[in-house]
């Protein structure tokens, strides 16, 4: 479960997931807090490779209000 602090006036947060090198390797917009996602949906190119979320939080417009720095997703998470 990844889950991150409500920004007022958001509407939505998109997490985007990237390799240690950059590449986009998952992309999610949810309209709550939290998200549930297997680490083995966020498999990059190379097995047991590093991932990075990152959320920003969205207004009605889909404009970003926030962006978080990017996080390492632990490699233990289920």
């Amino acid at each position: 479960v990844l889950d991150w602090s409500r920004i007022p006036a958001a509407e939505t947060y998109r997490l985007r997931f990237y390799t240690a090198r950059g590449d986009l390797v998952l992309e999610r917009q949810v309209g709550e807090t939290a998200l549930v996602l297997s680490r083995a949906a966020l498999a990059g190119p190379e097995t047991g490779s590093r991932v990075f979320a990152q959320v920003l939080a969205l207004d009605s417009l889909q404009q970003p209000l926030a962006r978080s720095d990017l996080v390492e997703v632990p490699a233990t998470a289920p």
